[in-house]
């Protein structure tokens, strides 16, 4: 990946004008995405792909209203203003000098495994590993932390309700995360994001 230095000094910057729920979410996101990848064994590449998606995700909802997105329940219509967010994401993650493999995996995060996913509608192995890799950890935070409008689940529930809604996820890897997540959680903890990433660059 060239000019890193520019690039995360961008992503930063990106990321800072996310309300702090959002941040939270993303710097949690992008450590267990980087602990699961640790754990996948995947190439020194491909965690860094992965933790940097992670921590971008969300990024498009910069241009989305506040209010809409703490809301407990939305219309139709409003549903479709807030699935937009995985592309408007991908459109600024790519605008960035060396992030188009990022861009792909974020602009996927949303598909599901049996297809009935967004924007694409793209299923199974068509959707990037990395992507699927995503949408499970996504999914995950979102059900164990606290939003402005629900309290977390406790894990049992949060496992509970994964498992139920086993369509949506790679099974092997959905298998795999739920088997590791605590261990996840503990390692996450132990260091920043911003450590991790250059950890990994130093390493290249």
């Amino acid at each position: 990946m060239s000019k890193d230095v520019d690039a995360l000094f961008i992503i930063k910057t990106l990321v800072s004008v996310q309300d702090k729920e959002t941040i939270g979410h993303s710097n949690r996101v992008a450590k267990y995405c980087y602990y699961f990848g640790k754990h996948l064994d995947l190439s020194l590449h491909d965690l860094r792909l992965i933790t940097l998606a992670g921590y971008l995700h969300d990024i498009g909802k910069v241009s989305l209203d506040e209010d809409l997105l703490s809301k407990k329940g939305i219309t139709a219509e409003e549903k479709q203003v807030i699935t937009q967010h995985s592309i408007e994401s991908a459109n600024i993650v790519s605008s960035v000098l060396g992030l188009n493999e990022v861009a792909s995996i974020v602009l996927a995060h949303h598909e599901r495994w049996d297809g009935k996913g967004y924007p694409l509608g793209l299923h199974s192995t068509q959707i990037p590993y990395l992507s699927r890799m995503l949408t499970i950890v996504d999914c995950y935070d979102a059900l164990a932390s606290r939003r402005r409008y629900k309290d977390p689940l406790p894990q049992t529930e949060v496992v509970k309700i994964m498992l139920d809604s086993a369509g949506q996820y790679d099974p092997i890897l959905l298998d795999k995360f739920l088997e590791l997540v605590d261990t996840i959680k503990t390692e996450s903890v132990k260091t920043s994001l911003l450590t991790l990433l250059n950890v990994e660059e130093k390493r290249r």
